[in-house]
């Protein structure tokens, strides 16, 4: 990314909402792999009874 790019990335979108965005993803992602985790779990109760 040169010089340019970088301008221009700031002029359409704001850090905050950037930042926002973010961490709402890390949010999701934290979710996914705990209802993931979960549905392992269960499986594998299930398994073995």
């Amino acid at each position: 990314m040169n010089e340019t790019d970088k301008n221009q990335w700031g002029a359409t979108m704001e850090r905050r909402e950037h930042e926002r965005t973010y961490e709402s993803f890390l949010v999701l992602l934290k979710w996914s792999v705990v209802g993931i985790a979960v549905v392992l779990v269960v499986v594998a109760i299930a398994m073995s009874g």
